[in-house]
């Protein structure tokens, strides 16, 4: 209830909102960042249904978009009629390698059921506990993963031209019971190459905080944070090996070529 309570009086007296007469792609539509362009029609990417209820992303209010470094992030908020945060989106962005979706939904307290849905590009997928990937032109890999999932399935769905079925367009549907509020978060990474990167959630202090390492096979490392505010970040692989940040999001990268750190306020 403090963390409601918290962002009702943030989003209530935030001079960052803006109104818009064009929602950015990077929000609604983030894979066009690493994967081939969609079609404008394309329903929005990842869009959570609660309880079998679609999730309303008409009219968002942004929040914060921001660029720095090899980063990119969006934060928008929706609202209700009376005023209260019904869900907000972040995505962030690392190029050109992945980008994290986290949707905070808020609602009544209890279980829930929660399932998103992404139609994944043409190629030849491949699927595995946690999520699919599939080769494109070039040799490129996309992978969509949900850490926070319970249940995973590809779904074939006929496309048609006509009378005639010209190919079959795979869904990939990520299924969580869960309690309320929380958040739910997928990446979505692209390479080049026979391996890709290992992408482990990591777990926080504050369950609506959510953290990510990333470790590459050249053995860059990278760990993330976000959050639903501005507010105090911990990024720590091994203790007392710690670094604190303030911010909505932060990049702490480690590797051959070095250290860097990105902050998002």
């Amino acid at each position: 209830m403090k963390y409601l309570l918290r962002l009702a009086a943030l989003w209530a007296g935030c001079s960052l909102l803006k109104a818009q007469d064009a929602t950015p792609d990077l929000l609604l539509h983030p894979e066009k960042e690493l994967a081939a362009s969609i079609p404008a029609s394309a329903p929005v990417t990842l869009a959570p249904t609660l309880d079998g209820q679609p999730v309303s992303f008409s009219n968002p209010q942004i929040l914060l978009q921001k660029s720095s470094g090899p980063a990119e992030f969006i934060s928008a908020v929706w609202k209700g009629s009376d005023g209260k945060p019904l869900h907000s989106r972040e995505v962030f962005v690392v190029k050109p390698d992945y980008e994290i979706v986290v949707d905070h939904l808020y609602g009544a307290a209890g279980e829930h059921s929660i399932v998103r849905s992404f139609v994944l590009p043409a190629g030849p997928v491949s699927a595995d506990a946690l999520g699919v990937q599939v080769m494109l032109d070039g040799g490129k890999v996309f992978r969509v993963q949900a850490n926070d999932t319970g249940h995973a399935e590809l779904q074939a769905k006929p496309t048609q031209v006509g009378l005639q079925n010209i190919s079959s367009a795979k869904t990939l549907i990520l299924t969580s019971p869960a309690k309320l509020p929380l958040p739910i978060s997928t990446v979505l990474a692209s390479w080049t190459g026979s391996s890709g990167p290992k992408i482990e959630m990591v777990r926080a202090g504050n369950p609506l905080v959510v953290k990510f390492k990333v470790t590459f096979p050249n053995g860059r490392v990278d760990l993330i944070a976000l959050a639903w505010e501005s507010r105090l970040l911990h990024l720590d692989e091994k203790m007392p090996d710690q670094k604190a940040f303030h911010g909505w999001a932060a990049l702490w990268q480690r590797g051959p070529a070095g250290e860097s750190t990105v902050e998002i306020n």
